[in-house]
């Protein structure tokens, strides 16, 4: 889904004349959406729903998809206290491929 976003957005911004066109937001919304209110929508009506939609909706969906992204596989959340203030706060461990296979220094 995130090459299929990253393909869409690369596409339009070659194609507009500025160049400085980004749709990410567009494309990464019509790819978490399946169906509106039932009913399926081909890619350019669905677009143009995108578009329409009010920020706080838009918002709302970016919000449960990260929600739903985090809640599967590993959970990289850590809860932790600054030394200084005391205050807890939470931040999360990065990924990559370090995560899965850390170098060795030799």
């Amino acid at each position: 889904m995130l090459d299929s976003i990253s393909e869409r957005s690369k596409e339009v911004r070659k194609k507009s004349k500025s160049g400085k066109v980004d749709n990410t937001l567009l494309y990464t919304l019509t790819e978490l959406i399946d169906k509106v209110d039932g009913r399926e929508m081909d890619d350019v009506e669905l677009e143009k729903w995108a578009i329409a939609l009010p920020l706080a909706d838009t918002n709302a969906i970016l919000q449960y998809s990260d929600k739903f992204n985090n809640s599967i596989g590993i959970d990289t959340e850590i809860m932790t206290t600054c030394p200084i203030c005391g205050l807890s706060y939470t931040s999360r461990l990065k990924t990559t491929n370090e995560f899965f296979r850390p170098s060795l220094d030799f």
